[in-house]
């Protein structure tokens, strides 16, 4: 820092003295050239005021003087200088044509005869009625010899002061930078978390109050790297202990950090700083994890490895990094499976003996004469009748949540709509609702699927309208996405309601519900059907106005 200190401040010197000395030099320059225009004037007035036609002027000048005497049509008479043979004419010379206009300035350009940078100055002169000019010029050079002659006198001022700065930059930079030297000392202890020097004295006060500032950061920072590591150790065992998997990583997919639960689940060690590759050979969840990263939003998803189920939440954090969290969900997944399996099972054992309920209850009333009996046995075959369709829709779930192969087929949205609407036709007339097809659309997957799914929708939209209803299936398709828009004007649904709609015999009003012959299962089959393709539900409603249900499906 001392060296240059001193090249710097002989730099700033040496800057200085060139700027000021160039300075000196220009304001001479033009000191000396204005001198050198006065003067020129009053030679040219001396000489133009005592002009004589009869004296010889080429032998009685100063050699630095040239006269030119020119006549009124620009010929030169005489000249001090050269030879008038040789000479041009100089009536559009720029100071002839100054003084004819009487208006004589100075003028400073290159002589056509001797190549000399020269100033010249013109008046007009009277013989008789006739008027010549008298013109004087001389050399520029002058003044400038005269500038150049200071020149080493300066160069040697400017060697003694940058000299002398120099010295004085040595001797006093130990001074000036000793203070600077106890705050870069401290601030180095400050950053190696050792211990502050002793609290220094100099004799600038401002720099005794800036360490004495640095001695209290630095405590305060000592406090601060405690509590620091505290914390981190805190975190960690948190980290550690907890029984979700976490890993943290940037956006070119490397580590950052893992959990010791998420390095159990992949089976690995000093995950840190490696790709997440080095996670799992399992392409399936690297291109999940990366394809939500090109989508840019946070997201959960269900993942199944080595044997265990796992629900991700891959969400973004400042700075680009990236937090993704496995819960492990193998328990309540079997036990969704057993529920499942149970639900399949009961809804078969219950169904037969229903259906023998039912015909043996079909046949009473058909042989049944007794009018104390009709309205029993007309009770006994409704409630039968629901609780088949009830058995009936819980069998299709079960089925739907057991889907693993699908039979990939192209299916005329349009088609199935207008055979939906055929089958609904008793319902919807019986309730005085219209029922209208708009649009088409195909898509590949099972017709039954797609079946179930519209007839639910349309269902639900015709038992839930008002007398003289409208109820439209709009169907759309672009090259990304194929899109089922059920639209009616019923009742509309609460917003409380909206979230639940969707679970298993969830009913906004159940009393409406067994009027209606709701089970409670229609959407609940719509969305498991959306999820088999991946698809996404739109839900809008207004109380009183209407409900408007969009399955958006992406090819």
């Amino acid at each position: 820092m001392k060296k240059k200190y001193i090249f710097y401040n002989a730099i700033v010197t040496f800057v200085a003295l060139v700027l000021m000395f160039s300075l000196f030099i220009v304001v001479t320059k033009n000191h000396d050239q204005n001198q050198a225009e006065k003067e020129i004037q009053i030679i040219t007035e001396i000489y133009a005021s005592n002009y004589d036609v009869n004296f010889d002027y080429s032998n009685s000048v100063d050699e630095n003087i040239r006269i030119t005497i020119i006549d009124s049509t620009g010929k030169v008479i005489s000249d001090s200088s050269e030879n008038i043979d040789t000479l041009d004419n100089h009536i559009d010379r720029e100071e002839i044509v100054a003084a004819l206009n009487n208006n004589p300035k100075t003028c400073i350009r290159k002589s056509d005869s001797t190549d000399v940078k020269m100033i010249y100055y013109a008046l007009k002169a009277y013989d008789g009625d006739n008027y010549i000019f008298v013109r004087i010029s001389m050399p520029l050079s002058n003044i400038l010899n005269l500038v150049l002659r200071t020149i080493p006198s300066l160069l040697l001022i400017l060697f003694f002061a940058l000299t002398l700065s120099i010295i004085i930059s040595y001797f006093f930079s130990k001074n000036i930078l000793y203070p600077l030297k106890l705050v870069k000392d401290n601030l180095i202890n400050i950053k190696n978390g050792e211990k502050l020097s002793d609290f220094q004295t100099t004799y600038d006060e401002d720099i005794n109050k800036i360490l004495l500032e640095i001695n209290d950061i630095g405590d305060k920072l000592k406090l601060n790297f405690i509590q620091l590591k505290d914390n981190e150790a805190q975190l960690d065992y948190v980290l550690n202990n907890i029984s979700n998997g976490i890993i943290a990583f940037d956006e070119n997919e490397r580590i950052k950090l893992i959990n010791k639960t998420a390095g159990t689940i992949f089976n690995i060690n000093d995950a840190e700083n490696k790709t997440l590759n080095y996670l799992s050979l399992d392409i399936i969840l690297i291109n999940k994890i990366r394809s939500i990263l090109l989508d840019g939003k946070n997201q959960f998803f269900e993942y199944y490895y080595n044997g265990n189920y796992y629900v991700c939440n891959l969400m973004k954090i400042k700075n680009d990094i990236y937090i993704l969290v496995l819960n492990d969900i193998t328990e309540a997944k079997n036990n969704e499976i057993i529920r499942s399996e149970f639900f399949a099972n009961a809804s078969h054992e219950l169904k037969t003996p229903l259906t023998a309920i039912k015909g043996f209850t079909e046949v009473i009333m058909f042989k049944n004469t007794d009018e104390s009996l009709k309205k029993p046995l007309e009770s006994i075959n409704k409630e039968s009748n629901r609780i088949l369709i009830l058995i009936e829709d819980m069998l299709k779930l079960s089925k739907l949540e057991n889907v693993k192969d699908i039979t990939w087929n192209a299916v005329d949205l349009l088609q199935l709509s207008i055979e939906i609407k055929e089958v609904l036709q008793p319902l919807y007339e019986s309730k005085n609702v219209s029922l209208k097809i708009e649009g088409k659309a195909s898509f590949n997957g099972e017709k039954e699927h797609f079946y179930e799914l519209i007839k639910n929708l349309v269902e639900n939209s015709i038992k839930y309208n008002i007398d003289n209803g409208e109820v439209k299936i709009v169907l759309n398709q672009t090259d990304s996405e194929v899109t089922i828009e059920v639209i009616d004007n019923g009742i509309g649904i609460d917003v409380e309601d909206r979230n639940r709609i969707f679970e298993r015999f969830y009913r906004v009003n159940k009393s409406r519900s067994r009027n209606t012959g709701g089970t409670g299962l229609g959407l609940s089959i719509v969305k498991h059907i959306t999820q088999i393709y991946n698809g996404n539900i739109m839900l809008s409603s207004t109380l009183g106005k209407g409900t408007s249900i969009k399955i958006i499906f992406s090819k």
